[in-house]
């Protein structure tokens, strides 16, 4: 068992926790500093919210609320790594480009651009499952068939299996992803997803289940994180990677089970 500390920003006007309020660059560079300081690895930038029934924005406007931070980012701390959460390809390309070592595509990396640009860069990868507009009468099959493809057809680019991790999408749940027991699901599907023998990501922080769930309205959402890790325990979910926001917006806690 190993653990890991990740640092997130969302560089987003309608993010789901704080507005974009905490976006400045001054205050996303101490941020990042202090958070090295308590042993942060890992950094991760995202410039467009995918929160349910999220506006779309054009790559140009996605890729401009995160450049400059990213291009500070390697100046000021060049030893860190840098993950950026983007289903764009324009924007995926332009941030391996500038030196991105992760990316974390919702919808799994399933357009023939982005595993072209898998071929021709060969990052780590996060490959999760937007189950939003799907029709799933049985999740575990789901799941399952879903990641075999998916991993498959990654594979098929030359990565090595050892860069990619998956995530089975809490909070993309079918029926445009109001589908709380579905969401709970999600989260159990870790104790047969692990059998894939690959890093597992599962990000429950400040989703809106937690309110359904704990009656618990959003600034309070990281409480309810807390909850979810004692269920997790009661409910043997092993092997798996818990992402979510403590304490503050740009904080992610990774619990990485190997």
């Amino acid at each position: 068992v190993g653990s890991e500390m990740c640092i997130r920003d969302s560089i987003t006007p309608d993010s789901f926790y704080d507005g974009g309020i905490n976006s400045s660059l001054d205050k996303v560079l101490k941020r990042i500093e202090e958070d090295i300081r308590n042993g942060a690895k890992i950094f991760e930038f995202g410039g467009k919210s995918s929160k349910p029934n999220f506006d779309d924005i054009s790559a140009e406007e996605e890729w401009s609320r995160i450049e400059k931070y990213i291009e500070a980012v390697k100046k000021e701390f060049p030893d860190i790594v840098l993950a950026l959460d983007s289903d764009t390809e324009e924007v995926i390309e332009k941030g391996l480009d500038a030196g991105i070592d992760i990316i974390n595509d919702f919808n799994g990396f399933t357009s023939e651009g982005k595993l072209k640009l898998v071929e021709k860069y060969k990052p780590a990868l996060v490959v999760m499952n937007n189950g939003r507009f799907d029709e799933i009468p049985n999740l575990k099959n789901y799941l399952e068939n879903y990641f075999d493809e998916r991993v498959k057809a990654i594979l098929e680019t030359g990565i090595e299996r050892e860069k990619i991790s998956i995530d089975p999408g809490v909070g993309y749940s079918s029926n445009n992803s109001m589908n709380t027991p579905e969401d709970m699901e999600r989260i159990k599907s870790v104790k047969y997803l692990r059998d894939m023998r690959l890093p597992i990501m599962i990000a429950i922080s400040r989703k809106s289940f937690n309110e359904k769930i704990f009656f618990q309205i959003l600034n309070f959402h990281v409480y309810s994180f807390l909850k979810l890790i004692c269920l997790r325990t009661c409910l043997w979910l092993m092997p798996l990677l818990l992402k979510s926001v403590v304490y503050s917006p740009a904080v992610l806690l990774l619990l990485v089970v190997c």
